[in-house]
Order: C-alpha cells, then structure tokens, then sequence
C-alpha cells in the first residue's frame, strides 16, 4: 500500500477488512452493521475535500478576516455512509480488483462545506435526532437558517478587469483570454501607452451578504 494515495489506502483497508470480518463468520445482517459503524473511523482519517461552497455567515466572517469563526461541515455522515459502503462490499461493487470505484465513494463523502462554528454546532442536534438526521443536508441546513450555499471567496483575487470591453473577475480568466501572462495583464492594465487604454483593472470591493435577523 504504499504507493497509494490516502483514499486508496483506506478503500483498501476496509475492503479487506470485511473480506477478513467475512472468513471469520461475521456476516450477519446485525454484525456487519456493527463492523461498518465500528470502521466510521476510516472516514474521519482521509483528507477533507473542500467544496468551495459557505454559509452567508461563514462568507461574511471570511471578508472580515475571520476565518476562525469558520469551520467545516461533513455533510456526509460518516456512520451512513460506512453502512453504504460496506452494502456496495456485500453486492460485489467494492472489491481490491476494482479498487477505483471504492476509491471514487471515498473521495465522494469526504467533502465539506464551510460554515460557522456557531451553526455547526446548532447543526449537530439536528444531524443526530431520529426525525432529522436522515434528511438531505440542504433540509438539514435549512432547519438552522442556512437557505443557501454561496462560492467562497477568494480573497488573493484583488482587482476586477475589463479588458477591451469585456469584464473578468480575476486576473486567470482574463489572462487565459487575451492569451498572455498574469505578468503581462496588469503591466497592460497599468501602461500609459493608448495601445492599451482600453485594459483597466479596479480594486475588488467584497460586500457582505445580507443576512436577516434572528427572531
């Protein structure tokens, strides 16, 4: 295993994990239920994949510069989805002579949105009630004022460009475009020459989003 990745390590870790629970006689409906919730831990042990996605709150914590309000959110329930997991074993799908599909699940539940410390944990009563924690995230999400996700900012991205009457919203975009380096676009956007009187670059204003208050 070694020269596998950590999602490709842990697939494999419990692919033969339950190939190993199976030759021991665990395969019963009840025992493999407690195998898959005893190997949740395989899903807390792989690198988080960040969907770029964030609460309005969690944004707006981000434009004032803190991010430590923030945290991330596993939307993914790690219980549920090593109980899917482990089915997707019993049925075949997962097995270490194609690994790549266990692989693909792995990298799948490990993505997390971000939002506030605070909503996360008024999230978390939510996540474990019986008559809640099966809903859809975004349902979930809704339950504590989270109607919507917004694109995280990108904060290093300072400056709007409008380059020959055409607007970009960072300096990659506009760069890939017109066919030239990062380097080049904004020694254009700052050169007096008329060749290039129409390459403007204005300083980003980031406006918070408007958030209503609590009742």
């Amino acid at each position: 295993m070694d020269n596998m990745n950590a999602y490709e390590r842990a697939a494999a870790w419990m692919i033969t994990s339950y190939d190993g629970a199976r030759a021991a006689g665990i395969d019963t409906e009840e025992q493999l239920i407690w195998t898959a919730k005893s190997f949740r831990n395989a899903f807390f042990d792989v690198p988080d994949i960040d969907t770029g996605l964030c609460s309005a709150e969690a944004y707006n914590n981000h434009i004032d510069g803190k991010p430590e309000l923030n945290t991330h959110d596993h939307f993914n329930s790690r219980t549920k989805s090593s109980i899917e997991f482990m089915n997707f074993w019993r049925e075949g799908r997962f097995r270490m002579d194609n690994l790549q599909d266990a692989v693909q699940f792995m990298m799948e539940k490990a993505h997390v949105n971000t939002i506030t410390r605070t909503e996360n944990t008024d999230l978390i009563p939510i996540q474990n009630n019986e008559e809640t924690k099966h809903l859809p995230y975004m349902q979930q999400y809704n339950l504590i004022r989270i109607d919507k996700l917004y694109p995280k900012p990108d904060l290093r991205q300072k400056f709007i460009y409008s380059v020959d009457g055409a607007v970009y919203d960072n300096a990659t975009d506009a760069a890939r475009v017109k066919n030239c380096s990062i380097v080049t676009l904004n020694n254009r956007c700052k050169s007096q020459s008329k060749k290039f009187s129409s390459w403007v670059r204005t300083e980003k204003v980031w406006e918070k989003i408007p958030i209503p208050p609590k009742n």
